[in-house]
């Protein structure tokens, strides 16, 4: 919690990594100043400045490909209507505890839009699990426009935020303008709902929310398929 602390200040106070390198008088104050943070934390300089690059490139490339995120840009991408392409993607299992499954899929009338549908369950935890939708906006760099997940944990939006805490609970990320403008990751904040309780139904609402078509689905037959 502290390296994140500090990292953040160093990156709030514009410290630009090119001059790390520098051999110029401003270069070495800048050293100074990161060599100083690290030996308060006790880490080395160089996982502090490896650290430091990786935020700052992730943050290059969403904004090399992405110039505005507005909610009306997100509203496009959503109902935007999509096919998958791999129908028949299979479950895979990463780890002991955890399984995982990804479709691909593009814009039916704009093909160079393209997406992908993720899912995760916990094989030990039947409410631990995640359903999302990501927007390909280049080579290397994905934009997670929502995750739908069971009520394995507690999320916490913030105190700013009209529902601070969501405890245990299946809740809805959506991305959103408000959190690109306040420097969070764009799926930063969740709604509870009580539109599913399962994996499956979980799945099912995303490909209503987002426009999707050829997915296979294991339907839950709960109060989403009696009521809407």
């Amino acid at each position: 919690m502290a390296t994140d602390v500090y990292i953040m200040n160093l990156q709030r106070t514009n410290l630009s990594l090119s001059r790390l390198d520098s051999s110029s008088s401003g270069g070495y104050q800048v050293r100074n100043l990161a060599s100083s943070v690290c030996t308060r934390l006790g880490i080395g300089f160089n996982k502090l400045a490896r650290s430091l690059r990786q935020s700052a490139s992730g943050k290059i490339k969403l904004m090399d490909k992405i110039q505005n995120v507005t909610d009306e840009w997100l509203r496009r991408l959503c109902v935007m209507p999509k096919m998958v392409t791999t129908p028949r993607a299979r479950w895979t299992q990463k780890n002991p505890r955890h399984k995982q499954r990804k479709f691909l899929l593009c814009g039916t009338k704009e093909e160079d839009k393209k997406f992908s549908i993720f899912l995760r369950q916990s094989i030990t935890h039947s409410n631990n699990f995640s359903c999302g939708i990501e927007f390909t906006s280049g080579v290397h760099s994905e934009v997670r426009l929502a995750r739908y997940n069971g009520p394995g944990h507690v999320h916490r939006n913030g105190p700013e935020h009209a529902h601070p805490v969501i405890r245990f609970r299946p809740h809805i990320h959506r991305a959103s303008e408000k959190a690109y403008l306040q420097g969070k990751k764009l799926d930063a904040f969740a709604e509870e709902t009580d539109r599913f309780v399962t994996l499956p139904g979980a799945l099912q609402c995303l490909v209503a929310d987002f426009n999707v078509s050829g997915i296979p689905i294991e339907y839950e037959y709960s109060r989403l398929l009696h009521d809407n």
